[in-house]
């Protein structure tokens, strides 16, 4: 049997716990199940905001709490320990320039997601004036914004004061300066007193780097860039063969 150890486990959703083509496999929910009923504690570690989490992954895997929208908002077992959200400045800079230019975003925020230039009928909250935010839905706290395409050398010169950008193949994030996923962790584990050596992370994309470069026991998904796959302690099989439990009976579950 393998040494007993409490972990401190953190799963990023898209591409490693979850494909929005298939859902979360059955496998990923009972392991989850064990492994925090063997004593580890289990929180997802997401670029989305808490309020674009789907219905599903809320309703049916069994966590402790959740890293979101790349460490702004965090939070353990129904209590938030740290928040960070756009001012009112920055939020009617950032609906105003992408009003200006006609281009698609989504400001995901802690309880609604909201669109500007929606491209077809969606359930998120239309945008239209940079004025919206203060008289339509004030008290809505938004944590990250995201593009869909390559960022531009004018969005890096009117946002990088305030904002730093995690690209993707087809789609940019922009988070608040000081806020990442590893930072989101740090905050959990100073919560517990424990630290890096006492946790597992495991991630898919590029908005993982960090966390995974923190961990005490870094996992990527087989799918993962190469970036990701050299800094990593172990790679998993994809999202939808149910790596993330796989992984878990590896590293964790006692045998």
């Amino acid at each position: 049997m393998r040494r007993q150890k409490q972990y401190v486990i953190f799963i990023d959703i898209d591409g490693t716990l979850y494909t929005s083509a298939n859902g979360i496999p059955r496998e990923n929910i009972e392991v989850i199940r064990k492994v925090r009923e063997q004593g580890h504690l289990v929180l997802i570690n997401t670029g989305r905001s808490y309020g674009n989490i789907p219905d599903v992954i809320l309703e049916s895997v069994p966590v402790d709490g959740f890293v979101c929208a790349l460490g702004s908002d965090v939070r353990f077992r129904g209590k938030q320990l740290y928040s960070a959200a756009l001012s009112q400045e920055q939020l009617r800079k950032v609906v105003q320039f992408y009003l200006e230019e006609k281009k698609y975003c989504i400001l995901e925020g802690e309880d609604d997601v909201f669109v500007i230039n929606p491209r077809k009928q969606s359930s998120k909250i239309p945008i239209t004036s940079p004025d919206d935010f203060e008289k339509l839905y004030p008290g809505s706290l938004i944590n990250i914004f995201t593009i869909p395409g390559r960022i531009t050398d004018r969005e890096r010169e009117l946002f990088g004061d305030d904002f730093f950008f995690v690209e993707h193949p087809d789609f940019f994030e922009g988070a608040l300066k000081g806020n990442s996923k590893s930072r989101g962790m740090e905050v959990i584990l100073n919560h517990l007193g424990m630290t890096a050596q006492d946790c597992i992370a495991m991630g898919d994309s590029m908005n993982d780097y960090d966390m995974l470069k923190y961990a005490g026991i870094s996992i990527a998904m087989e799918d993962s860039p190469e970036k990701l796959i050299a800094i990593s302690d172990a790679v998993a099989k994809t999202a939808d063969e149910g790596g993330v439990a796989d992984a878990l009976r590896e590293f964790v579950l006692d045998k």
